[in-house]
């Protein structure tokens, strides 16, 4: 029996109106050998009846229905379910071109590669959206990113020099050994959990290539992150990304806190940025978060410049 190259994670919840795309995207796919493990987080819609509609037509479709416990508990089950040598996370709401399988699976196998990651096209929905309207048809990876092999960590040291860490799951496929809950963290209910996850990803993988090619197509809808208001939960999700990224470094990186303070300095800009958006009250609400922030920066003080320390130390000054 031929063993399965690839196991597609398809974690869904109340997405009746867009999981039809994503699912014959999977099934017009030119390379047939993978596995796609959807997982039904307790939808209250017709997510499940549909999902199973697919699975009753495609042997290598496989449906796991479980009580609601957020997309990085999904993720988590998927990957605990798969079978395939390597894992591609596909958002339930989006889609991919359907010669992308075929594309990773001859890139990998030539370059002997431990993962590979391409780029992605906005899709706006949102006709009324400034931004969204802006962002139509744009590419998620703006800036290009050297197509030779690389470490994670050189990519990641590459991506954050150049203002450019893209850290979404569905722009990489990466061998299932180096993303099991014993190498990477699956972060339950917060909003960010791609960057703690990304940042402990790469650096496990000694061979990456970017491609520099938009397999991946990302709605802008109503309700998807990149569309929602942001509130204290927000900050509460960036400050956990710090937390998990800033006790990584520490147990695994101890010789480089200085120079993977970089790293840490992104999710602040993150916060400093998120909490700019925000209105007086949910403010007020973040500053149960700011404190446990500062609890962290104080250890850093000596690889932070003073902004930074100003910024989170004061922070009604933000």
């Amino acid at each position: 029996m031929e063993k399965i190259f690839l196991s597609v994670i398809i974690p869904a919840y109340n997405v009746e109106n867009y999981i039809k795309d994503a699912l014959e995207s999977l099934e017009k796919q030119t390379f047939k050998n993978f596995e796609a493990i959807i997982i039904n987080d307790g939808s209250i819609d017709n997510t499940e009846k549909i999902a199973k509609e697919f699975c009753d037509k495609n042997k290598n479709f496989i449906l796991i229905s479980k009580a609601n416990d957020g997309l990085s508990s999904a993720r988590r089950t998927g990957v605990e379910k798969a079978n395939g040598e390597y894992i591609y996370f596909l958002d339930s709401d989006d889609y991919i071109k359907e010669n992308t399988f075929e594309f990773v699976y001859q890139k990998i196998n030539a370059d002997k590669l431990d993962a590979i990651m391409f780029n992605a096209q906005f899709i706006n929905e949102m006709p009324n959206n400034t931004w969204a309207i802006a962002n139509d048809k744009k590419r998620v990876v703006s800036k290009a990113i050297p197509d030779k092999i690389m470490t994670g960590f050189e990519l990641l040291n590459y991506m954050i020099d150049n203002h450019e860490w893209r850290y979404a799951v569905w722009l990489y496929v990466v061998k299932k050994e180096l993303v099991t809950p014993n190498k990477v963290g699956y972060f339950s209910k917060i909003v960010h959990e791609d960057a703690p996850y990304n940042f402990q990803m790469l650096n496990s993988v000694k061979r990456i290539k970017y491609f520099d090619e938009s397999f991946y197509f990302y709605r802008i809808r109503t309700n998807s992150i990149m569309s929602s208001t942001t509130t204290s939960k927000n900050i509460e999700s960036y400050v956990n990304a710090y937390r998990v990224i800033y006790n990584y470094i520490n147990i695994n990186m101890k010789n480089l806190i200085k120079q993977c303070s970089k790293f840490e300095k992104r999710i602040l800009d993150q916060i400093i940025e998120a909490y700019s958006k925000m209105d007086k009250a949910e403010k007020n609400k973040s500053y149960i978060f700011i404190k446990q922030l500062n609890a962290y920066l104080i250890k850093r003080k000596y690889y932070y410049n003073w902004y930074y320390f100003k910024k989170f130390m004061f922070y009604k000054w933000l």
